[in-house]
């Protein structure tokens, strides 16, 4: 191609890239967009306005002025070289050192496992991410698009998780850019599981409002949907996110079943909503009382009925009008239909009365006060006591002592001159009134009234009527003697105390005189006495009756039956002599008896100070009728059954004879119920013990108190703990023995006979009588005090020759007169006992196997070194009920001859014995782990019991001080020797032992004489000097220290035996 048609060529392709940069800088492109296999720059001016430069970047913008040659490559190899215009060769083309330059990286279109990532660069490259979840990242991705927009999709990544990202560039020249570190966060997963609703409760409940509450696992609304259905249509909620839930439910009404369910959404909107649930707002109502009755009134009794709108308790305040304290009577059942009875009211009184009724809730409602009288009675009170005329100048001053019969009203005082008047009509009226004392005045000395008392109650029944005279008198006159009237002798009817009747319990039981003409009872008692008409012979003018030094009148009935007194007895208990005369118009006869009166019982509790009442006790009789049990009927008897203590502990009942027991109940105490008793003098007034309940553990241990205090308040409840248990069984083992069947069983048994009877027990060889005295201690024996005096709160057992305790001897108390046994007691291991016993006469035994009762040794000696009040047998009188009986027997032992050899294999069977006890228990304890169940266990606890006892029946006391017996030449032990101790003033052997392997050996003693004996074949024998151990210092145990020579004679003996 000539040179002229190529120069226009490149002209046109020069023009052509002038465009095409025009466009380029408007609309900038990649320079990719030319082809670059065809055209290539080769020269090209920037201007500025400075120097000329060179550059290899394919893309340019900007405002600049722009000069390039283009030459076509195809062309330049189709014509071979070329030069450029103007001449020359062709320009050299400069390297691409610059990177890109990143910018706008973020990362996009994130979600729960992947994400995007863009940026920019100035120029075409290729795209690269380096992420992880540390700055070390880890992982990338990548593309060699050459692009100036990049993006890659990062996709596989962990839900919730902070990703660590860097971006990457590389232009076609390799040049590398390289951004910094950006993160970003994938998104959490969606929450689709509601809120854990739990502890849902209902609190704070009144009679309109309630407080629901409940607990959610995460943070959650709160609504509560409530309603008298399972419809509920009540809503009350709360937008806050909490997770314990609280809210307020109000306007509710009282005593009403409300249904409610609880609901809570948590932030993605997941519900959770509970089951129904209900509550039931308080009771703020109060009941209503309605129908109020008094019906079945009787003189001492009216019952009172009511209902109410709802189950109530129920008061009943009761007063006698005119009275300001009310009595109450409580029934604490929740009824509707009421129905209560008021027992012991006064006869022939106006009461008033109100109820109080409580509902489960609390509410009370009161009635409006009521009024009922009671109906007259037919019973009159009991006589004024003590009436007496103490006489003045021309008057005579009467005093007496009202009865306690709660209807009592007053006394109506008569008087006549010749004789005493027998009822209110008769004579001139004294006094009437509740008073107990009058002066009766204007009288004329010298001459005698007669005066008649007559009690008389609400319903206006008079008693029969108290009598006394006196005689005024002038004080300047003597005072007048009354000489005795001259009864003419005449024969009179004959009048015997058959003829008189007694009764208790306002003449509803029957009492009857013994042998002796004497009738008990108990302290306190209305006596009432009648003389039947029939054995009453009709000339009779009066019969009075005295005792105590109060005189009474025996009034006829209205209907002529019978003549009556009511008297109180004293008020002391004793035996008093009463008489009753009769007084006919030429004489008189007097039939004489006697009344012992008794103590009541009492309930009493045993506290360290010694024996102290108990008040506010409910003791509970039952009666044995048709071979059932029932609570005996007292009202029947005008007598309360429960009765309740008061501060001195003392009851007491008037019963008919029959069988019956007692239900003592106290709270803070264990119920004491008595065995079966027979009832045979009309009155029970047992003497008995409630056992004060130890407290529970939790309720000894103070929480913040040092830890010793706590431990030694926990040590002292276990052993109230171990001692009520303790009391418990010794409480029911006395109630066995004292049961009436029981005792007539014993009764028929010689004590010789239970004494010699000895069982030995297979497996621990305790003799039956040693086990059955001590079964006795245990369970009968109380609790003693070890106090350092001579003369102790207890009396001791102990033998007469060591001075030592005999323990498990037995203690009877003997009724001289009868032969009975009233009493057994067992001795402790310190020989000690303490017996409380009736009035009487009484003597008392001691028996104890291999000891003697009473001593010889020691007999006719009120004292023997640290004991006094020796007692022998002789019988003696108590004059005081419950005295504390504290004498010392003295016991002689029973010489008991055992040979040497016996004693040895005596002492190895124990030991064998001793050994099978052991092993039952380890072969019963490996039975049990291999098999436990109960029936082994219990054979485990029945092994083990019996060790207990072997060991304290059985085995022999251990000592820590010894005696030692040694060879007089090596000083070693002898083992087996023979040591004996005996009493020096009748060479008495006491005790005999052998040296164990030690040689050792030990007695234990009183306060004595003593010498010891030692033997042991190939020694001589030996024997001590005499050892006091009266001092202090030496008393308590023997454990002399001795030497025993060999017997070098023994050969020369043996071998004289042999010649003959």
């Amino acid at each position: 191609m000539s040179r002229v048609i190529r120069k226009k060529i490149n002209v046109a392709f020069l023009a052509l890239q002038v465009v095409a940069l025009v466009l380029f800088i408007i609309y900038p492109v990649n320079a990719t967009s030319l082809d670059s296999s065809n055209y290539r720059v080769v020269d090209y001016d920037l201007n500025f306005g400075g120097a000329r430069s060179t550059s290899t970047e394919y893309t340019m913008t900007g405002d600049i002025e722009l000069f390039i040659t283009a030459v076509s490559s195809t062309l330049e190899e189709e014509g071979g070289g070329g030069e450029e215009p103007g001449g020359g060769g062709e320009p050299t083309i400069p390297p691409d050192t610059t990177p890109p330059v990143i910018s706008g990286v973020s990362a996009i279109n994130i979600t729960i496992t992947g994400a995007t990532i863009i940026w920019s660069t100035n120029e075409a490259s290729d795209s690269l991410t380096d992420y992880g979840v540390t700055i070390a990242y880890g992982l990338s991705v990548s593309s060699s698009t050459l692009v100036t927009s990049h993006s890659l999709n990062l996709i596989n990544l962990l839900p919730q998780t902070t990703y660590h990202f860097r971006v990457k560039s590389k232009d076609a020249s390799s040049n590398e850019a390289v951004s910094a570190d950006y993160t970003f966060t994938t998104l959490t997963e969606p929450d689709t599981t509601p809120p854990i609703i739990s502890n849902i409760r209902v609190e704070n409940i009144t009679g309109t409002s309630a407080t629901v509450l409940w607990d959610t696992n995460e943070s959650s609304t709160s609504r509560v949907d409530y309603g008298e259905t399972i419809s509920y249509g009540k809503t009350i909620t709360s937008s806050t996110l909490v997770k314990s839930h609280q809210m307020q439910l109000s306007n509710l009404t009282p005593d009403t079943l409300y249904h409610f369910r609880v609901a809570s959404t948590d932030s993605s909107n997941n519900t959770a909503l509970s089951s129904d649930r209900t509550f039931r707002t308080l009771d703020t109502i109060p009941p209503v009382i309605s129908n109020i009755q008094v019906i079945n009134v009787t003189d001492n009794s009216a019952t009172i009925t009511w209902v109410t709108n709802e189950a109530t308790t129920s008061r009943i305040f009761y007063r006698r009008q005119g009275t300001t304290t009310y009595s109450i009577l409580v029934d604490d059942n929740l009824l509707v239909s009421h129905n209560n009875t008021l027992n012991n009211l006064i006869a022939n009184v106006v009461y008033e009365f109100y109820i109080v009724a409580q509902d489960a809730s609390g509410n009370t409602a009161q009635s409006t006060v009521r009024t009922f009288r009671t109906l007259p009675d037919t019973v009159p009170p009991a006589n004024i006591q003590n009436f007496t005329a103490t006489p003045d100048d021309s008057l005579n001053v009467l005093t007496w002592r009202n009865p306690t019969n709660p209807d009592y009203a007053g006394v109506y005082i008569v008087a006549l001159t010749e004789t005493y008047p027998r009822n209110i009509r008769e004579g001139r009226i004294v006094y009437v009134g509740p008073g107990v004392s009058f002066t009766d005045t204007e009288l004329i000395n010298g001459t005698t009234y007669y005066y008649s008392g007559f009690a008389y109650d609400t319903s206006l029944n008079y008693a029969s009527g108290a009598i006394t005279k006196g005689t005024p008198f002038s004080l300047e006159e003597e005072i007048p003697v009354e000489e005795e009237e001259e009864i003419p002798e005449v024969e009179i009817p004959s009048i015997n105390l058959g003829a008189v009747s007694f009764f208790v319990a306002q003449r509803t039981i029957q009492i009857y005189s013994d042998s002796n003409d004497t009738i008990e009872t108990l302290v306190g008692t209305t006596l009432s006495v009648s003389v039947d008409q029939l054995n009453v012979p009709a000339e009779v003018e009066l019969i009075t009756l005295r005792l105590s030094n109060s005189n009474y009148l025996l009034k006829l009935r209205n209907d002529g039956t019978a003549y009556d007194a009511d008297i109180l007895l004293p008020g002391i208990p004793g035996t008093y002599q009463g008489e009753i005369t009769f007084v006919f118009a030429n004489g008189q006869q007097i039939v004489l008896f006697g009344v012992s009166i008794k103590e009541k019982g009492m309930i009493f509790e045993t506290t360290n100070q010694g024996v102290a009442p108990l008040a506010g006790v409910n003791v509970t009789l039952y009666e044995l009728q048709n071979n059932s049990w029932i609570i005996w009927p007292g009202s029947n008897y005008f007598q309360s059954n429960p009765m309740v203590t008061l501060s001195d502990g003392s009851y007491g009942f008037l019963v008919p004879n029959g069988t019956y027991y007692l239900k003592m109940s106290k709270d803070g105490y264990r119920d004491n119920i008595t065995a079966r008793f027979n009832v045979t003098k009309n009155y029970v007034n047992q003497s008995l013990e409630l056992l004060i309940k130890p407290k529970k553990l939790e309720d000894v241990v103070t929480p913040g108190a040092p830890l010793t205090e706590n431990v030694i308040a926990v040590t002292r409840n276990i052993a109230e703990k171990t001692d009520y248990t303790r009391k418990i069984v010794q409480e029911e083992i006395i109630q066995f023995a004292q049961n009436p069947a029981v005792e007539k069983a014993n009764s028929g048994l010689a004590a010789p006979t239970l004494v010699s009877v000895a069982v030995i027990n297979a497996a621990t060889a305790i003799p039956f009588l040693n086990l059955w005295t001590y079964l006795q201690y245990l369970l009968t024996q109380p609790l003693l005090f070890f106090k350092r005096r001579k003369r102790k709160g207890w009396g001791i057992v102990y033998n007469a020759f060591t001075k030592l305790p005999i323990d498990l001897a037995i203690i009877r108390l003997i009724e001289t007169k009868t032969k009975r046994i009233l009493r057994t007691i067992v001795t402790d291991r310190q020989g000690r006992y303490v017996l409380f016993s009736p009035k009487g006469i009484f003597k008392m035994t001691s028996t104890k196997s291999g000891f003697k009762f009473p001593s010889v040794y020691l007999k006719g000696k009120k004292e023997d070194e640290a004991f006094i009040d020796l007692y022998y047998g002789e019988q003696f009188n108590v004059k005081q009920v419950g005295q504390a009986i504290t004498y010392n027997f003295p016991m002689d032992p029973v010489d008991e001859k055992v040979s040497v050899r016996k004693f040895i294999l005596k002492r190895a069977f124990k030991g064998l014995q001793f050994g099978l006890s052991l092993s039952g228990i380890v072969l019963t304890t490996v039975s049990f782990i291999i098999s436990p169940n109960v029936k082994i266990g219990l054979f485990l606890i029945l092994h083990i019991a019996l060790f207990a006892l072997f060991l304290r029946l059985a085995r022999p006391a251990k000592f820590k001080k010894w005696g030692i017996v040694r060879d007089a030449e090596t000083g070693k032990p002898i083992r087996n020797a023979i040591v004996r101790l005996f009493e020096p003033e009748y060479n008495k052997l006491l005790g005999t032992q052998i040296t164990d392997g030690k040689g050792r050996y030990a007695f234990l003693v009183g306060r004595n004489i003593y010498y010891l004996t030692f033997e042991k074949a190939g020694y001589k024998n030996l024997k001590t000097k005499n050892v006091d151990t009266r001092t202090k210092a030496r008393s308590g145990i023997i454990t002399e220290k001795v030497k025993m020579e060999k017997d070098k004679n023994l050969g020369s003996k043996n071998k004289r035996k042999t010649k003959k």
